[in-house]
């Protein structure tokens, strides 16, 4: 996926809408102090800027994304607003940064490009005792109540088609279309999970 986000890093943001509820609702469910986190597959920070905003002062924020291109333009936006981010190149399943170490580890709509066994093991690790995940996504039975898992070919597969496959695509989800105005629920799921104290022979199992 790295070579797509590289292209399309500098259109990304005009091409995708931000949630802010979940980022509030993260915000209630934090302690109430300064906290350290991270915000994995962050892209060009739409939700990295909503989420620092909701912390207390005080509180350090790390924003990672596999995608050079993409962090180019989180940096040169926060550059814009006077608002340095801490950034980190990394891949969410290689996380190199001392093991609990951090608050709360975040990944809003980007968790279906990892793989999740080692996503999961990666951010137990880096997570303090007593700290949250938060994932926020689509399961698969709400991404097909989408319009695209609707009306678009092989949905879940359009990513990876040869050029000619994704012109076919969009040509049968123009067809497909029942008017020129669809109305769908947009739905998603937040799922918070926390970090609890285990010893080394649990962490190894």
């Amino acid at each position: 996926m790295g070579g797509h986000f590289e292209r399309v890093a500098a259109v990304y943001e005009s091409l995708r809408t931000t949630d802010e509820a979940p980022v509030h609702t993260i915000g209630q469910l934090l302690p109430d102090r300064p906290v350290t986190g991270l915000d994995i597959g962050c892209g060009t920070g739409r939700y990295s800027r909503l989420l620092r905003a909701s912390l207390m002062d005080g509180s350090r924020l790390v924003v990672s994304d596999v995608s050079a291109a993409m962090l180019a333009q989180l940096k040169a936006a926060s550059q814009r607003h006077g608002d340095e981010a801490a950034l980190l190149l990394a891949a969410a399943e290689e996380l190199p940064l001392r093991a609990a170490s951090l608050d709360l580890v975040t990944a809003f709509n980007c968790v279906h490009h990892f793989d999740l066994g080692r996503f999961l093991t990666a951010a137990a690790r880096v997570l303090k005792p007593g700290g949250q995940l938060f994932i926020y996504t689509r399961t698969p039975q709400q991404n097909a109540r989408t319009i695209w898992g609707r009306y678009f070919p092989r949905f879940h597969r359009a990513r990876a088609a040869p050029a000619q496959d994704l012109r076919a695509a969009i040509a049968a989800f123009l067809a497909r279309l029942p008017g020129p105005e669809v109305h769908w629920v947009d739905e998603h799921l937040l799922v918070v999970a926390g970090a609890t104290h285990r010893n080394q022979a649990e962490s190894d199992a």
